[in-house]
């Protein structure tokens, strides 16, 4: 029976090391907190002068090399770097495979060395792609493998030694936002790759056309694939709507957001779930939540089914020309009180969407008074509540009074 190192009994000391501002900054803060859970004792470090002395590093997403007196503080270091190494080593090695046409990519956990992804091989296990996922769905799969990985290693009774690799090596470069140019000239789906693997909001696709630059956004679409039928008719949202007991007259509000689209607000029903659960998980919407962790598919379900049984929570679909374009919540925290919650999806930010609809909200709300929280850092949010009448309160807090309650007070 294999016996347990002194220095490997617990708890040990874990850093998990992320350098830079990316997407694997939410799976290090799972790894740090179920490896405290496990009886460790595990610190998250955004810069290699942070880490600490102790018994394992993982260096996870790093765009960086640790020197030598930084590697030494720990007894191992390990990197996990998804290639068939010794081939493919370098930068977003995920992304030029898939462009490659590649949907089996290897995995490895290795241990880092001076020289980058050179050192020996720990573990090395495969990812498979049916090769319909985009960027955002490939990083979740990688992150679970990255987190199984890092687990794994930790689970031995006794740390294993890895292998060195064998073999003519190959390099990837880093990728740059001209990287994500297509050729208008090509079809779709002889670009599909490139689809799959461009970021919306960092580097998005584009391609030049009568000499314009143009930007392109790829979303899946997780709605019923009917509604987009030609025999759709969107009135049949309202008719669900009705169903449901919620109350929605298609010929209701309507405001123009400020490039001319057509913004209304409907109660959310059983179909809209989908949609919220894939907003909920845009990094970029989930930083502003109270809570920033993303919820599990289960756990989502559960709240928004919750939320439509809620006779004192007002769950709306913002409508931008009858498309889904996010979320205005308003729960009824008070007799004349509602606390207004907004998010609107990614690919329709800058349109003036939530200007418009939490004007509506005012409207279809006249005699209530209506209260936000914000964070510190949603400097955009702040902008907002403030162009659209809520004065700042203490404590991150905004109201919007309603003029029937503001002619009371000054009577």
């Amino acid at each position: 029976m294999t016996s347990v190192p002194e220095w490997w009994r617990k708890p040990r000391r874990v850093a998990v090391v992320i350098d830079n501002p990316s997407w694997i900054l939410q799976f290090g803060r799972r790894l740090v907190a179920e490896a405290n859970a496990g009886g460790d004792r595990a610190v998250l470090c955004r810069e290699h002068r942070e880490i600490p002395n102790g018994e394992v590093a993982f260096y996870l997403g790093c765009i960086h090399m640790s020197p030598p007196d930084v590697l030494a503080r720990n007894r191992r270091n390990l990197v996990v770097h998804e290639s068939d190494l010794p081939k493919g080593r370098g930068f977003s090695p995920l992304t030029w495979q898939v462009l490659e046409g590649i949907n089996q990519v290897p995995v490895c956990l290795l241990e880092a060395e001076q020289e980058a992804d050179s050192g020996p091989v720990v573990y090395r296990e495969q990812l498979n792609f049916a090769g319909h996922e985009l960027v955002d769905e490939m990083r979740e799969i990688l992150g679970e493998m990255t987190l199984r990985l890092c687990h794994r290693f930790l689970d031995e009774l006794s740390p294993p030694l890895g292998k060195p690799q064998d073999g003519q090596h190959t390099w990837f470069s880093r990728r740059r936002p001209p990287d994500s140019r297509l050729d208008p000239d090509l079809t779709i789906a002889e670009q599909f790759n490139l689809l799959r693997v461009v970021d919306n909001v960092r580097y998005p696709a584009f391609f030049e056309h009568r000499g314009h630059l143009y930007r392109l956004l790829i979303e899946k679409m997780l709605g019923d694939p009917a509604e987009w039928s030609i025999d759709f008719d969107p009135d049949e949202t309202a008719s669900e709507a009705v169903k449901s007991n919620a109350v929605f007259d298609p010929t209701g509000p309507t405001l123009i957001a400020h490039d001319g689209g057509v913004v209304m607000l409907r109660p959310a029903v059983e179909r809209d779930g989908v949609h919220l659960l894939a907003w909920q998980h845009y990094d970029l919407t989930r930083q502003h939540f109270r809570q920033p962790t993303k919820p599990t598919e289960s756990e989502h379900w559960r709240w928004f089914r919750r939320c439509l049984l809620d006779p004192n929570r007002h769950l709306n679909i913002i409508l931008y020309n009858w498309q889904r374009a996010g979320a205005l919540r308003l729960d009824r925290i008070d007799v004349n009180t509602l606390e207004v919650s907004i998010h609107v999806a990614p690919h329709f930010y800058r349109r003036g969407i939530a200007t418009a609809a939490l004007n509506l909200a005012r409207e279809l709300w006249a005699d209530d008074i209506l209260k936000a929280e914000v964070l510190p850092a949603n400097a955009a949010s702040h902008a907002l509540f403030w162009k659209c009448g809520y004065l700042p309160q203490t404590n991150k807090i905004y109201l919007n009074i309603p003029d029937r309650l503001r002619e009371v007070s000054h009577g």
